[in-house]
């Protein structure tokens, strides 16, 4: 269901905003006292869906247009991601991205515009205005779901897209 509240837009779920650091405080004692203990759990979490997904993209192959960024850029399969990103051309990410939402399985292109063209940035930058590199890949990144809700009929309805919209 996750595609009804994604539907109302002042909820703006997903939204990427800037906001600068004011303060930095400490953790109360009680959160403090279950950090390690939610660390841990996170961690074990099974990674299953992640090692589906990363399956699911080599069977699809280079022919698919589907770069896992995960596998590109080492990142170990035990660790667990929030999110899976892969990079594809813009109009094959616009294109997934619509189809995986219309079907409620929680793709995202994850930024609106690149980083540095996100309201509040500009005084960061100082006067730097082209960032081409992020820019392209803004255009590119589309996140895959890998909560625990997501199923592994939830990978095959990814790979059935997947596999017809290039």
């Amino acid at each position: 269901l996750y595609w009804l509240p994604q539907s109302l837009p002042f909820l703006h779920l997903g939204e990427t905003r800037y906001h600068p650091l004011q303060a930095i405080e400490c953790m109360d004692q009680a959160k403090l006292a279950v950090l390690p203990a939610n660390i841990a759990a996170y961690k074990n979490t099974a990674t299953k869906i992640q090692q589906t997904l990363k399956s699911m993209i080599r069977e699809l192959g280079p022919a698919s247009g589907v770069i896992d960024l995960p596998s590109v850029c080492g990142i170990p399969e035990n660790r667990r991601l929030l999110r899976y990103p892969v990079l594809v051309n813009r109009s094959l990410r616009d294109r997934l991205c619509h189809k995986l939402q219309n079907m409620g399985l929680g793709a995202s292109t994850m930024y609106p515009a690149a980083l540095s063209d996100l309201p509040g940035m500009e005084a960061i930058l100082s006067g730097q205005t082209s960032f081409p590199a992020a820019e392209a890949f803004a255009e590119r990144i589309l996140t895959l779901p890998t909560h625990t809700h997501v199923r592994i009929k939830d990978v095959e309805s990814i790979r059935q897209v997947m596999s017809t919209s290039r």
